[in-house]
């Protein structure tokens, strides 16, 4: 499975002792030879339901995945293929319109995972996560208590029943192979 920005996978329930990861939809926002940088679709929310909790690693602005415009002028990251793009949520006229009337199809994150080079191939490889067939408009439009299900619903895994090495299995209560704190 080719791993890329704009790629959703899905938490198999293997990782069900692992609250960072417990029934997660994760997007790929980034993937290169440095490692991966994604966010939580399925999250707890904060701020009276607004923004999703992307992941353990804190670091401001809040991000918003909106359907890519192509007449936009603001600056915005493509998903590779998703048709969707992502960008920082800033306190100007359209990030107040966003936090106002927060568009269908559209989430606002705060917070990323983060693995070294090789360590979500290595996850993916053993079953831990799977790949989605579930479009991103769809996983945005669905709702938050049942997003984990369907994906999973529609999610193809190498090894699905394979178990998680101890390198990345520490105790329950913990991330596995915790990843690396996100640079400044």
């Amino acid at each position: 499975m080719e791993l890329k920005a704009g790629t959703i996978l899905v938490a198999n329930k293997l990782l069900d002792d692992y609250p960072d990861f417990k029934q997660s939809v994760m997007l790929i926002l980034k993937h290169d030879e440095e490692g991966t940088i994604a966010v939580n679709l399925s999250g707890s929310l904060m701020m009276d339901g607004m923004v999703n909790v992307g992941g353990p690693f804190q670091r401001p602005p809040v991000l918003y995945i909106h359907p890519t415009n192509p007449d936009s002028d603001a600056p915005a990251l493509p998903l590779g293929d998703s048709g969707y793009s992502i960008k920082p949520l800033t306190a100007d006229e359209e990030g107040l319109e966003v936090l106002d009337k927060k568009p269908e199809k559209t989430m606002l994150v705060m917070g990323h995972m983060e693995w070294e080079a090789g360590e979500l191939e290595e996850s993916v490889k053993l079953g831990a996560w799977g790949v989605t067939a579930m479009p991103l408009a769809q996983v945005l439009d669905t709702d938050g208590e049942v997003r984990w299900k369907y994906a999973l619903k529609q999610a193809t895994f190498e090894t699905p029943e394979a178990p998680v090495p101890p390198a990345t299995n520490p105790a329950p209560q913990q991330s596995p192979k915790a990843p690396k704190q996100p640079k400044p």
